[in-house]
């Protein structure tokens, strides 16, 4: 049962309320807002549909539809592919902040600490900006998150430029110049980049599209991306009459053969066409995006945010023949210390500066979504069978990727894993789900992971 929907913003509310509701530690969303049933289950449309057992994956997942399962790792309900879509159609992601702060609580037990911070900032601002869209939050918010954000991040910086010292002289240039870098983009300088990210562009685009309400021209954003990363246009190989008129189809260009385009005005064309769209949607993460990776492509100075992933995986690649283990894990454990969207409010709160209130609100969410598991990997030759399925949180099946799974349970605790099986155990006394199907997924769970499950509540 959903809590009542309640007159939350009618704005004569008291002090004390407010003051409730900036001391976190007195709970503030069940102070101010409501309290929640023990169970809070957020229903769908598809609860209402008809169902007849588990035995697919995408079975499993549809589970989610029909009750609160919790992530087998972190322990947090989850939330559906489904009950997001019919957020994002409903309009409440760019409603007014009282509305979506209204909204949202609903879904608070689903949020992950961080993103439950966030949400918490953005209801205090409701009290005295009701009106003001996610994305004007975010900027009022930002000024004083990115200046607490760079206290942490100045001094992790200023020790990895440090440690070039102990590189040799082949390595230590380049290390210092991503340093160097990183410095511009921390501060918000303009730099000009040696080169277009192909890749890292059309990920941002796709990570974005996700939050589009509009299906039609989020299809078009997304066939316009996807020949960005083509090899003809990232390897500087002959451009072709085919390829070209591909493009220009896309772009609703007339083909002319007396027209000869390079790759560099391919991409130009293709991204300043997804600009065109982000334009119509009012969307200016998109337009912002586009914006930046023209400047690139055409060698002009650009202001690039700073992101802890390109650092990561720019560092990675400089110190790959580096084969001194102690420094370089030094490095490595310094990249880990810089706080990130996952981990702080202000890095969430930095990151989406720019982002349109669709994005932000999807980015609250994303977090929680379910997703399936493989507990022995696909890449690792895991079969695509029930049995070694599970279901676990976007963010968590993210960070464990293919890694070892006992390695990766460590970190979380064991009744999270208890507590997700007894709600599988429940399908099967419901006669959802085949007994020994579980069975097997409990075995497989426990040779992976090591640990235990009791399976005493079966009938």
């Amino acid at each position: 049962m959903q809590c009542p929907k309640i007159n939350l913003f009618s704005f004569n509310i008291n002090q004390k309320a407010k003051n409730n509701c900036n001391n976190y530690n007195n709970n503030y969303y069940s102070n101010v807002l409501c309290s929640p049933k023990e169970d809070v289950f957020v229903k769908t449309e598809a609860s209402n549909l008809s169902f007849s057992g588990i035995t697919s994956g995408g079975d499993l997942k549809n589970l989610l539809n029909r009750r609160k399962i919790h992530c087998i790792y972190c322990g947090i309900p989850m939330l559906s592919n489904k009950k997001i879509e019919n957020l994002k159609k409903s309009g409440i992601f760019s409603a007014p902040i009282r509305d979506f702060a209204q909204e949202m609580f609903s879904y608070i037990d689903y949020l992950h600490p961080t993103e439950k911070e966030v949400l918490k900032k953005i209801t205090i601002m409701a009290f005295d900006s009701p009106n003001i869209r996610l994305s004007e939050a975010i900027k009022k918010l930002y000024y004083k998150a990115n200046y607490e954000l760079l206290k942490v991040q100045m001094p992790i910086i200023n020790q990895l430029y440090g440690l070039s010292n102990k590189l040799p002289p082949n390595i230590k240039n380049n290390y210092q110049k991503l340093l160097k870098i990183s410095r511009y983009k921390l501060e918000e300088k303009a730099y000009i980049p040696e080169s277009f990210d192909a890749k890292e562009f059309v990920y941002k685009i796709k990570r974005i599209n996700k939050s589009i309400k509009d299906e039609y021209l989020a299809s078009k954003i997304l066939k316009l991306s996807e020949p960005i990363t083509h090899p003809i246009l990232t390897d500087k190989m002959p451009v072709n009459e085919k390829f070209t008129s591909k493009i220009l189809n896309l772009c609703e260009i007339k083909y002319s053969k007396n027209k000869k385009y390079t790759p560099k005005e391919l991409q130009l064309l293709l991204i300043e066409e997804i600009k065109k769209y982000s334009e119509i949607m009012n969307r200016h993460d998109i337009a912002n995006l586009c914006d930046t990776a023209i400047k690139t492509i055409e060698k002009q100075p650009v202001k690039i945010k700073f992101s802890n992933k390109t650092l990561e995986k720019s560092l990675l690649q400089i110190l790959q023949d580096y084969d001194n283990k102690k420094v370089k894990n030094k490095i490595i454990s310094l990249i880990k210390k810089l706080p990130n969207s996952e981990t702080s409010t202000n890095a969430f709160i930095a990151k989406h500066q720019f982002a349109d209130s669709e994005s932000i609100a999807y980015d609250l969410l994303r977090p929680s979504i379910g997703t399936i598991e493989h507990i022995h990997p696909k890449s690792k030759d895991g079969p695509n069978e029930l049995w070694n399925y599970a279901l676990a949180c976007e963010r968590d099946n993210g960070n464990r990727s293919n890694g070892d799974l006992s390695l990766f349970i460590i970190e979380h605790s064991k009744k999270n894993q208890q507590r997700y099986f007894d709600e599988l155990i429940d399908e099967v006394n419901k006669h959802n789900l085949n007994k020994n199907t579980l069975l097997k997924m409990i075995k497989n769970f426990t040779k992976e992971s090591g640990v235990p499950i009791d399976t005493s509540k079966l009938k």
